[in-house]
């Protein structure tokens, strides 16, 4: 009777440290997840930024622009916060119009508004192997702090050129 009382004693208190663990675990991955949207967030708003003035990438049209990923931040990771894989692409191209995914011709109409506006080696780039990248807390941390900068940075020089 004593030995089963201190082997689920025991086995409680393993079952405590495994909980201790996990709950480390889950705040870790909920920071890591809060940074990559706060990186997220900073880098598509230097996107819209950046290229305001301009005709989406996908259908050459002048409207307000999102931050449309070509190669898909889901699928290429690696790439997610590159700006070679970032263009300013309007709402409907991007996929606002309840499109799930973009369709085939809207991908190739952003193949062809790169090549055009940058030249086939970007689009090489973009579409070539990348090294997977594991992203820690402070890389995101700094990623939003470049981008923040860089979004502010292009504000007042296009306030200082009158637009």
């Amino acid at each position: 009777m004593a030995l089963s009382i201190a082997k689920r004693d025991k086995q409680r208190e393993a079952d405590k440290v495994h909980m201790q663990r996990v709950r480390l675990k889950q705040k870790s991955d909920n920071a890591l997840s809060i940074a990559k949207n706060n990186a997220q967030i900073a880098v598509n708003a230097f996107i819209r930024t950046r290229d305001e003035g301009k005709p989406c990438i996908s259908c050459g049209a002048m409207k307000p622009l999102t931050a449309g990923h070509h190669q898909s931040v889901g699928s290429y990771e690696e790439i997610r916060f590159n700006t070679k894989n970032i263009n300013g692409q309007c709402w409907g191209c991007n996929g606002g119009q309840g499109n799930k995914y973009k369709d085939d011709t809207v991908d190739q109409k952003y193949d062809a508004g790169v090549v055009e506006r940058f030249g086939q080696a970007r689009l090489d780039w973009v579409k070539g192997p990348h090294h997977l990248k594991r992203y820690r807390v402070d890389d995101l941390n700094r990623i939003r702090r470049i981008f923040t900068r860089r979004e502010k940075l292009y504000q007042r020089i296009r306030a200082k050129n009158g637009g």
